[in-house]
């Protein structure tokens, strides 16, 4: 058996997210049948992380098992040939039998981008948040500071989280505005469920002027997910890349 490591970039509009499901399309079923195509055996890729329906990625990590005697060049040009246009594999290499796409990562990045303007975009509504307020992008900066650093994130985490603890360390959280887009992006060693999106919808509150900065701050030591934002929709929302030790050479 050889392990190999790939990327994945997929438009997660038309699919129920990463995680196979029995009625649902998905990401991961759709990679299981090319990949499998090509190694002509049975093969489940395992992620880096769990994407919810309607959300993208440019660099999601997933490592496979095989018996079948490919070159990188047969893996690549053959699996993307039995995929679907909205789903692409970006490299695959060679790996190390310990290497685990979801256990070795050390950090997972993530983008938001929401489109503020006051007429929304027919071009960008699959890829950003139409806000019609007026965002204060300084305001937005100043809230996500208080976000780095290790913290308990209850107030950010959604019911149903199976996470065992709500702590996480935050490496990076910033926003930049361009013309009409403002991207939040945002670095940790892991992610709660619907993390990012409770993150964004509480920033975009304090944004338009409901709350002062400080309430990002209030709410993560209240610990409580009654009292932040809303949940920002999932069209925005894209993982841009994996983050792992040196030693993996992935």
């Amino acid at each position: 058996m050889q392990r190999y490591a790939i990327c994945v970039e997929y438009d997660g509009t038309d699919y129920s997210g990463w995680q196979i499901q029995l009625e649902h399309n998905s990401i991961q079923a759709e990679l299981a049948y090319a990949i499998s195509k090509i190694a002509d055996e049975n093969v489940m890729p395992i992620g880096s992380g769990r994407t919810d329906a309607g959300v993208h990625a440019k660099g999601q990590i997933a490592h496979f098992d095989s018996s079948s005697n490919r070159s990188e060049f047969q893996w690549l040009s053959g699996i993307n040939s039995e995929l679907p246009k909205s789903i692409a594999v970006k490299w695959i290499k060679s790996v190390d039998t310990s290497f685990h796409a979801k256990n070795s990562a050390i950090a997972r990045r993530y983008s938001y981008t929401i489109y503020n303007a006051s007429i929304r975009s027919s071009l960008h509504n699959r890829y950003s948040w139409h806000v019609m307020q007026n965002i204060d992008i300084d305001k937005l900066k100043e809230s996500l500071i208080c976000l780095v650093g290790e913290h308990d994130f209850s107030s950010f985490r959604a019911s149903g989280c199976q996470s065992i603890s709500p702590y996480r360390e935050m490496y990076e959280a910033n926003a930049a505005l361009n013309k009409n887009f403002i991207s939040i992006n945002l670095e940790a060693n892991a992610f709660l469920y619907h993390m990012v999106r409770n993150i964004v919808g509480t920033a975009i509150e304090i944004g338009i002027g409901k709350y002062d900065p400080s309430w990002m701050r209030d709410l993560l030591e209240l610990r409580d997910r009654k009292l932040a934002g809303p949940t920002a929709p999932p069209q925005g929302l894209c993982l841009e890349s994996i983050r792992f030790p040196n030693a993996c050479n992935v």
